[in-house]
């Protein structure tokens, strides 16, 4: 059964390498199996030929082992046959980012305030990626209340951050894969999956 958007708990942000990267399908492949449900791969320097054979290799691992892959530029994000696309570019609309990914995909807004966050869901988003920081509660409370997409918490990098949100009532959470370390990475994704009572 494929994975769908709304079943999903534990998301992987993931750069691009700025070349041959072999331990990337490790890497994502043991995330996955210890809880990640969506990996995204960001482009930051865009449709590079190294950024290209990543994608293609993350979408064979979530293909493979049934989650969802994303990327936030949408030139790589066709050419892998991506699952859906971030918005990375503060000037791309939902629109446009649907006429470009097509309409079935998924589309995630980054959203770093209650406005932002209300905005991205009138306007179709299809998620949103949080990049409040973890202290400000209260704007983290008023996403949580107002949200009817799935919301995914970012600016995780311990157990701390992610118990606060959890206690918050979040259910969802987002971390960076930020360095290319497949036992640090798998370590991350077994603890936040045992925290949100997946294990």
């Amino acid at each position: 059964m494929a994975m769908r958007l709304e079943d999903a708990q534990l998301y992987m942000a993931v750069a691009c390498p700025h070349g041959p990267e072999p331990e990337l399908e490790a890497l994502c492949r043991a995330a996955i199996r210890d809880g990640v449900d969506i990996v995204e791969l960001r482009a930051a320097d865009g449709a590079t030929a190294a950024c290209l054979q990543a994608a293609g290799t993350i979408a064979g691992v979530c293909a493979a082992e049934d989650a969802l892959f994303v990327v936030d530029d949408p030139v790589v994000a066709e050419a892998a046959g991506a699952d859906g696309l971030t918005i990375g570019d503060p000037e791309m609309s939902i629109g446009e980012a649907r006429a470009v990914a097509g309409l079935e995909k998924l589309i995630g807004v980054p959203a770093a305030t209650a406005a932002e966050a209300q905005l991205a869901e009138e306007i179709g988003a299809d998620f949103l990626l949080l990049s409040t920081r973890v202290s400000e509660f209260g704007v983290l409370a008023r996403i949580r209340d107002l949200a009817r997409v799935p919301v995914f918490p970012g600016g995780i990098s311990n157990e701390s951050d992610a118990r606060r949100l959890l206690d918050m009532g979040f259910f969802r959470l987002c971390f960076e894969a930020d360095a290319l370390d497949e036992a640090a990475v798998a370590q991350r994704a077994a603890l936040f999956s045992r925290m949100l009572g997946r294990v």
